[in-house]
């Protein structure tokens, strides 16, 4: 699956296959949301959820960017397939 199939499917499908398929890679936490960056074949879903309720806010597929320089400190240690 590439990043084009990915958004061409629903949120509850994004969410069961990010879920059931992707690869945990880092979570970060802050006052207004928790960001979890997930691998997923050639392409990474950051998928934001409400502190305090614990709802996903959003699910964001990427494959580059300012998105991913937040998690640098984990990706750039790691000798990970992606890398």
């Amino acid at each position: 699956m590439d990043i084009n199939d990915f958004l061409n499917l629903d949120d509850e499908e994004q969410s069961f296959l990010l879920l059931d398929e992707g690869e945990f890679i880092d979570s970060i936490s802050t006052i207004e949301a928790d960001y979890i960056l997930f691998a997923f074949g050639s392409f990474f879903v950051e998928l934001t959820l409400c502190p305090v309720m614990g709802t996903t806010l959003r699910i964001s597929p990427f494959t580059s960017g300012k998105r991913i320089a937040k998690y640098s400190r984990t990706l750039a240690t790691s000798n990970a397939p992606w890398a």
